[in-house]
């Protein structure tokens, strides 16, 4: 016999007694004495065998005080435990002490006979009711109407025993029944042979699983409605053309069966609704108030190791709940952890044998003198992680949904409906290393009325009208779109004019600016007050190009390749408040482009080419509410007398460029409260000659403030005596005043 043994199973046996020298010699990590008749076990009896786990419940009445002289920490001894689908689950006191799935398990004993306590497992049936005297393999299974009776609260039921007759109001005292997992005896006689007859007075069903049938017709489910229907796992060789007509199905899982069909488009069910590649289930999941805690080692050794990947844990009533590092020793396969269960006290290391773990729901017990009250100190050795929900007394259900990774291609249509997140969800983001053509559809979002950001940072989109119409809430989107200069649906106000809540939209690395089609109506604008454009090969922002925006408050276009600004492109902008154009390849600013802008806050032109400013082309009409003209790091060469002449703002940023000489009178008449001039080629202030006012501070000796994207701008703004500071013009509210 081998003696180093990962589990010895000596469960379901008529052991009476364990003498100190039945296990001499040898190792385990589990021990199985279960369901025996053992009345006495020996002091040391289970010495130097290495214990992680010993289960001896259900045994013959025996008492045993001396559990402590049997050299095994009595909070490894399992003494109540009980199963729950294949998992035996075991409680001591309130915490969970030990998860696994036995090699046998068996329903307990009831008063009601016709639930015989048996599996079928390979070719073994396994009974444990005496009263009953013989059943071969697939046995037929009896059940009646009255043996529900009773369980009005009843929502699954799955019934894995063989084939069951059907009958008429069999399952009608089930008025909570959401879930049937069932194999049906086909009685062609019988007018129970349609299953619609049998499940029409159960008005709650949404989710049928049939097992081992062989064929469906027509009649099979005819009149039936149900959400999902699941026909995986048997051996259909048939599916009659209109098989599922008028089911109403989101959902048909008909993966592992033997025949192959061709004949799917007749079936009345889309493509999309489909599921023929599902995996067997890697999800436990306990919902209950018994467990308060999580024992060390609750999980190791234990054969759930090798394909858990999802654990949630749920109480309705929250409490504190402790967990321990070691609680999760073994699960290096979980993804997914759901603490829903009440406040948490974070340690250092809490999670760090979960070395695969992605998603993290927990409520945390703040502890302001712990090192561990920052979750960053707790997560940072656990490099998998990528989506942290964290909830209190208060909170909902996270209202963000986030993919990162490069296996999703396409959404497919219907893919969120039926869905429960539909109730909560706002955010979606996808977002993919390796860009590719992504496809999405118009019910791609179906039911997701909520959602007010989506972030599709996955490669280029073919635009389709009507594409985004589903999302009625729609706020924020983020897109890349592959241009097709044929298409109606080219022009983004076609496709986003039917969604009236659309307010913010970026577009990544484009090759052209297409939001509004000429001539612009009423019917084609869109009430969009933020446009960001970022990379791509943008050349030229053509006049009409932002026609159909009236309510733009923020245009960004950056790291694109524009060197060409259209005439007139801004007269129509009487709102716009904030241009961010850095980082392109502008080389010329023309009379005229900008000043029209009566109510502009920020002009950022910085990090271009500019060699030539226009004269004048910088003065402003009307009122003027500029802060920051930012034109640094360009290549400006001279500043002429006529460049600047009357201009008024707070702040104009010159610093960085190849400003060698500055005409007399460059500044008569201005109204700046700061001008930057550090890092150019003058040798010589002249203060009186350019005209300059007695209250406008130079900047010459250092750097003075740097320009990045905060939530709108962020400036360091610098005093007389070099004293500088942050601030920022916020995209979100009234800017503060500068300088």
């Amino acid at each position: 016999m081998n003696k180093n043994l990962l589990m010895l199973d000596l469960s379901d046996n008529l052991l009476t007694h364990i003498k100190k020298d039945t296990f001499i010699g040898v190792r385990t990590g589990v021990l199985d004495i279960s369901n025996n008749k053992i009345v006495e076990i020996d002091n040391g009896a289970f010495k130097d065998m290495n214990l992680n786990h010993l289960f001896y419940y259900n045994n013959n009445d025996g008492v045993f005080v001396n559990s402590r002289y049997w050299y095994i920490d009595d909070s490894q001894i399992e003494v109540n435990c009980a199963t729950q689908k294949t998992y035996r689950i075991c409680i001591k006191g309130e915490t969970l002490s030990s998860v696994d799935i036995p090699n046998k398990y068996s329903f307990s004993k009831s008063s009601l006979t016709s639930f015989v306590g048996w599996l079928i497992t390979s070719d073994t049936l396994e009974i444990f009711d005496e009263k009953i005297s013989a059943m071969g393999k697939y046995s037929e299974f009896l059940i009646h109407p009255e043996s529900f009776e009773g369980l009005l609260n009843l929502e699954n039921l799955i019934l894995d025993v063989g084939p069951i007759s059907l009958k008429e109001n069999l399952f009608d005292p089930l008025i909570s029944l959401n879930y049937l997992k069932i194999e049906i005896k086909y009685n062609p006689q019988s007018p129970s042979k349609y299953i619609n007859n049998v499940l029409k007075t159960v008005p709650s069903i949404r989710v049928l699983e049939i097992l081992n049938s062989d064929s469906i017709n027509i009649y099979t489910f005819y009149g039936m409605q149900t959400k999902a229907l699941d026909i995986s796992y048997n051996k259909i060789i048939e599916i009659d053309n209109g098989a599922f007509k008028d089911i109403h199905l989101d959902h048909l899982y008909y993966h592992k069966n033997v025949g192959v069909f061709d004949n799917t488009r007749f079936w009345y069910i889309d493509d999309s609704q489909i599921e023929d590649n599902c995996l067997p289930s890697n999800k436990l999941e306990f919902t209950g108030d018994k467990i308060s805690s999580i024992n060390e080692y609750a999980f190791k050794g234990s054969n759930i190791q090798v394909f858990l990947k999802t654990l949630i844990i749920r109480k309705t009533i929250k409490s504190e709940f402790i967990i321990h590092p070691k609680s999760f020793d073994g699960l290096t396969k979980l993804e997914n952890l759901e603490l829903n269960v009440g406040l948490i006290q974070l340690k250092e290391n809490l999670f760090d044998r979960l070395t695969s773990l992605n998603y993290l729901r927990i409520e945390i017990k703040y502890n302001p003198q712990s090192p561990s009250k920052y979750i960053n100190n707790v997560l940072k050795t656990v490099p998998s992680i990528r989506v942290l929900e964290i909830l209190n007394s208060d909170s909902l259900p996270s209202n963000k949904l986030e993919f990162i990774g490069d296996k999703i291609s396409s959404i497919n249509e219907y893919a969120f409906k039926g869905s429960n997140i539909q109730v909560f969800l706002k955010t979606l983001i996808i977002h993919k290393t390796i860009k590719s053509e992504f496809i999405i559809h118009p019910k791609s979002f179906d039911g997701l009325t909520k959602l007010e950001n989506l972030e599709l940072d996955v490669g280029p989109i073919q635009l389709k009208e009507n594409l985004f119409d589903r999302l009625t809430s729609l706020n924020y989107l983020r897109i890349e779109i592959k241009y097709n200069p044929q298409s109606l649906s080219k022009y983004i106000n076609n496709v986003l004019k039917t969604v009236p809540s659309i307010r913010v939209l970026e577009i990544l690395n484009d090759v052209s600016i297409n939001i509004c089609n000429n001539p612009i109506s009423n019917e084609n604008s869109l009430p969009i007050t933020g446009l960001y454009y970022t990379g791509g090969s943008i050349i030229t922002l053509p006049t009409n190009a932002l026609i159909c925006l009236w309510n733009l408050e923020k245009l960004s276009i950056s790291k694109t390749q524009l060197t060409t600004i259209e005439a007139g492109v801004f007269d129509s902008m009487t709102v716009l408040k904030y241009i961010y154009l850095a980082f392109n390849k502008l080389t010329h600013i023309s009379t005229g482009i900008f000043n029209s802008l009566n109510n502009l806050i920020t002009l950022e032109l910085n990090h271009n080419k500019i060699i030539e400013i226009d004269d004048k082309s910088l003065i402003k009409s009307g009122n003027n509410n500029l802060q920051l003209l930012n034109l640094s790091y360009n290549e400006i060469p001279i500043i002429k007398k006529d460049t600047f002449e009357s201009f008024k703002c707070s702040q104009l940023d010159l610093s960085h460029n190849k400003i060698s000489h500055i005409e007399d009178n460059a500044f008569k008449d201005t109204d700046i409260h700061d001008i930057f001039l550090l890092n150019n080629a003058i040798s010589d202030i002249k203060i009186k000659a350019w005209k300059i006012p007695l209250f406008t501070f130079v900047h010459v000796m250092k750097p003075s403030y740097f320009i990045s994207f905060c939530s709108g701008k962020r400036t360091r703004v610098c005093d007389h005596s070099g004293s500088c500071e942050f601030k920022c013009i916020d995209y979100n509210s009234n800017p503060p005043g500068l300088g």
